[in-house]
């Protein structure tokens, strides 16, 4: 999962734009005049005009590696690619090479790759084989062939023991895997058995039995180019070098904020809070036919106007009652698409949450006994009983509430009529319903406040008339939660908070809001343990799997992606989190992972907020409406098919 600030998450056109590229591992550099190559141009050629996206803040983590945020996400994913693509539905592109059709709504779309995969499950010998032949004629955008060492030497990035990005390729199964993962020399254990170079473009990776996960976690991965990233005098397969020293991958650090892959375009830099990115003439798919994309921070509230003045060409705002009915009035027909503005929907893969530190929310330093829980679940108790009403107001129809930490896009999301399904914190500390059928909206948040101080009584506070009077030994009575909302309010969950926090001042409890103008920042907070509560939101992976976020690998201090910003611990969680790896069998995995849920509640250390509607916006004056990517969906954004993509020429 990718972090995005909900964020799920101003081009000022360059004079003169002077920018560097850099060839191989750097040592050659480029010069580029932007102004000078646009005159030698055709004047009046579209693909001149550049195209100006708007984004959240990016945090500047550039790299396919150690990317954790949203809109970082989407500039590797321009300037990258993948080794497997996936369809409209997040099925994996098996036979890329010659490209594969599926319908999807009626319609037969194809697919292309990079690579074929084969997978062979070998129950004799409980293996199970994924086979890969490559494309022989892709490069990189320096014009570098792209080959299966390329692959392996990003394989060994993700695997080595000093590894702090996201991506969680070195918890499956592949054989050898944890043993290499965990020494962190070379003499200990050299190289990963399952990871086998066949050829030039061939390969093949081998895990012991099933592992559900294990086809994205190695499949699904951006091809890293072994002579940018790493150092190519360190790489002799045969003799178990992969490119860099084990257990030190500053020097991959160092590419982080400059990427370079083999996606549809190139990057250029950042500046002054735009991504400037140049057409790859050497992708694989073609050169795209907009020269240049720039991506400009762009505050949620200033979207659409951006986009109606002139300024910005696509964006996403939140698709909430005032946004949509503003669109309605731009365009002349008083509906969402129309001659200036044209919308698209589809529903968020990911949802919005907000989180607590258990480390930093607890009892006596104790983040997993009862007083703890009790604690957390107490806070929980009163943020999640307005919920309704804030999420109604703000989005109205294009967002729902949800009670459990997954998208109900996914097939694994937990439904009304599945036995044991419950509203969030709605059990009060003896286990009885807090709410009843029929209650107010003011009846509801009484009885939220008075089961709020029975569970805080239980964690040890002390409670006199109805408030809080004293905190028991390690616990505060004041909590500060992060929200990037622009500093204006501009979030779903603000007016939540803000309710929140009367009600919590009443039983005397202070929370502090803390609204960001740059959401950058909260990644920060989060990396570094300092944040007690916050506000964001996940964008799911393909496969639902918990091992990423709630994993007790994962702790910062455990020394693992140093993504699991709750800090849960939880041994059962643990295990189950791994069992239901082990089947492909969709409803077990689903009542395994229901258990998972249950404890992360158990834990409160998140509270799901809702699940929305993406609404995408694009100038119908700007941009060729019939170029726009069809069929977007959850899977498939609208920027998967940008090479194709086309803006409208001056006066048309």
């Amino acid at each position: 999962m990718n972090r995005s600030s909900s964020k799920f998450l101003s081009f000022l056109l360059a004079g003169v734009i002077v920018v560097s590229t850099f060839i191989a591992c750097g040592k050659e550099e480029k010069k580029l005049n932007t102004e000078t190559s646009t005159k030698e141009k055709t004047e009046n050629s579209s693909i001149e005009t550049p195209l100006v996206i708007g984004e959240s803040n990016f945090s500047e983590k550039f790299s396919l590696f150690f990317v954790d945020s949203l809109p970082d996400q989407k500039i590797v994913e321009m300037t990258g690619i993948y080794l497997v693509n996936t369809d409209r539905s997040g099925a994996l592109i098996e036979n890329g090479i010659e490209g594969e059709t599926r319908n999807y709504n009626g319609t037969d779309y194809t697919y292309y790759g990079i690579a074929d995969m084969d997978i062979t499950i070998d129950e004799a010998v409980n293996e199970t084989i994924y086979h890969f032949k490559l494309r022989e004629d892709i490069t990189f955008s320096d014009g570098t062939p792209l080959t299966a060492d390329d692959v392996i030497f990003t394989y060994y990035v993700m695997a080595d023991p000093s590894y702090d990005g996201s991506a969680t390729l070195y918890s499956t199964p592949i054989k050898g895997m944890q043993a290499y993962h965990s020494n962190n020399t070379i003499e200990e254990v050299s190289h990963i058995e399952g990871i086998q170079k066949l050829g030039k473009y061939e390969f093949q990776v081998i895990t012991t039995g099933y592992d559900a996960k294990a086809a994205y976690s190695i499949a699904n991965i951006m091809v890293a180019p072994l002579h940018y990233y790493g150092d190519t005098s360190l790489y002799d397969y045969e003799n178990d070098q992969f490119g860099f020293i084990k257990g030190n991958l500053a020097s991959i650090h160092e590419k982080d904020t400059v990427p370079l892959g083999a996606g549809p375009y190139k990057f250029i830099k950042y500046e002054n809070k735009i991504v400037y990115l140049e057409a790859n003439e050497n992708y694989y798919l073609g050169t795209p036919k907009i020269q240049y994309v720039q991506w400009k921070e762009t505050a949620d509230t200033d979207n659409i106007p951006a986009v109606w003045q002139g300024t910005i060409d696509i964006a996403t705002p939140s698709a909430s009652k005032e946004a949509l009915k503003q669109i309605s009035q731009i365009n002349l027909n008083g509906e969402l698409n129309g001659e200036t503005i044209l919308t698209r929907f589809m529903d968020y893969r990911g949802y919005g949450y907000i989180g607590i530190n258990a480390d930093r929310i607890c009892v006596d330093g104790k983040r997993n006994s009862d007083e703890s829980k009790y604690l957390r679940y107490a806070l929980a108790i009163i943020i999640s009983v307005y919920r309704d009403v804030t999420i109604d107001t703000y989005y109205g129809d294009s967002a729902i509430v949800i009670n459990y930490p997954i998208s109900c896009t996914s097939w694994a999301a937990p439904k009304e009529t599945d036995v044991g399904y419950q509203s969030a914190f709605s059990i009060d500390i003896n286990g009885k319903p807090i709410y009843t059928e029929g209650m107010s909206a003011e009846e509801k948040y009484a009885a939220a406040s008075k089961a709020a101080l029975e569970y805080l009584k239980a964690a040890g506070y002390t409670i006199a008339n109805g408030k809080v009077t004293e905190a028991p030994k390690g616990a505060k009575t004041e909590f500060e939660v992060w929200i990037g909302a622009d500093g204006t309010g501009s979030h779903p969950s603000f007016g939540l908070l803000t309710d929140a926090k009367a009600a919590l001042d009443c039983i005397g409890i202070t929370l502090t809001i803390n609204d960001l103008t740059d959401t950058s920042q909260l990644w920060s907070g989060l990396d570094a343990g300092t944040v007690d509560m916050w506000c964001a939101a996940w964008h799911a992976d393909y496969d639902p799997d918990m091992y990423q976020i709630y994993h007790s690998a994962n702790i910062p201090e455990q020394g693992g992606t140093d993504s699991n910003n709750y800090h849960i611990a939880d041994e059962k969680l643990d295990e189950l989190i791994l069992t239901a790896r082990t089947s492909s069998d969709q409803s077990y995995r689903k009542a395994v992972y229901k258990q998972c849920f249950d404890i992360v509640m158990d834990w409160a250390v998140e509270i799901p907020v809702y699940q929305r509607q993406d609404c995408i916006i694009f100038s119908a004056e700007r941009i060729n409406a019939d170029t726009i990517t069809p069929d977007i969906t959850s899977f498939y954004s609208w920027y998967r098919e940008i090479e194709k993509m086309e803006m409208n020429k001056a006066g048309v």
